[in-house]
């Protein structure tokens, strides 16, 4: 007869194993983590939180349009913190049908609303967004190390950060070549301090990463300025 304690331990152990074994390989995956499209094959795609949601991918990169709970709302006395990092593996080689060319700009645009009227951005809010790019292919490998991007907080309780990243610079390191095969890491972090107004919050409401051939890159950059255009009004 085995005895109560040791007969528990053993059922936690083998239900242990179990759900060890039926778990997936990685908590944060998107429902999309893999994939491939006419400018490239993606891999690995997954959040550590899982804030950023699943994007949609297309020929252009990647939209995450619905962040789940990315809102930091605080102030008059309580901190608010939420944050989340994103991370894919792309690959032109193993675009469908094969043939894509290299990327050679990487951009990262972020969006959201923060409580105007109520808080003041600089003193109130804490704001961490960055974004590496590790670069197999082509050799050598290298990363770029972090690149931080800074928001702008408009008058009308809009928020927006971006940066371009294009191949053939010196600076970064390692984004001299455009790219065939890397990895894109982005980071990002949001917070209110305790000693904000009442009230005050900062919330992120999209992300998008755009990988485009050098022929939509102009059409794309036209479309995020009118669309930064009509946020302001």
């Amino acid at each position: 007869m085995i005895h109560g304690s040791r007969y528990s331990m053993a059922v936690a152990v083998v239900i242990g194993l179990v759900c060890v074994a039926a778990a997936p390989a990685w908590a944060g995956a998107w429902s999309n983590a893999s994939g491939a499209n006419a400018a490239f094959g993606w891999s690995d795609g997954s959040n550590t939180a899982d804030r950023f949601g699943s994007p949609v991918v297309s020929d252009s990169g990647f939209l995450f349009s619905s962040p789940v709970d990315f809102l930091a709302a605080g102030g008059g006395g309580v901190s608010a913190t939420k944050s989340d990092i994103a991370s894919v593996r792309l690959n032109v080689a193993n675009s469908v049908p094969g043939g894509a060319p290299a990327i050679e700009f990487i951009t990262v645009r972020e969006w959201g609303t923060w409580s105007q009227g109520i808080s003041d951005p600089a003193t109130d809010f804490g704001f961490k967004l960055d974004f590496s790019v590790t670069r197999y292919l082509p050799e050598p490998a290298g990363g770029t190390g972090v690149i931080d991007i800074a928001p702008t907080f408009h008058g009308d309780g809009t928020w927006e950060a971006s940066y371009t990243l294009n191949a053939g610079v010196t600076v970064p390191p390692n984004a001299d070549q455009p790219w065939q095969y890397f990895r894109l890491k982005v980071s990002n972090s949001i917070q209110v301090d305790g000693e904000a107004p009442s009230g005050s919050f900062i919330e992120k409401q999209g992300m998008q990463i755009i990988v485009p051939e050098p022929a939509t890159v102009a059409l794309l950059m036209v479309g995020i300025g009118s669309l930064a255009i009509r946020r302001r009004r």
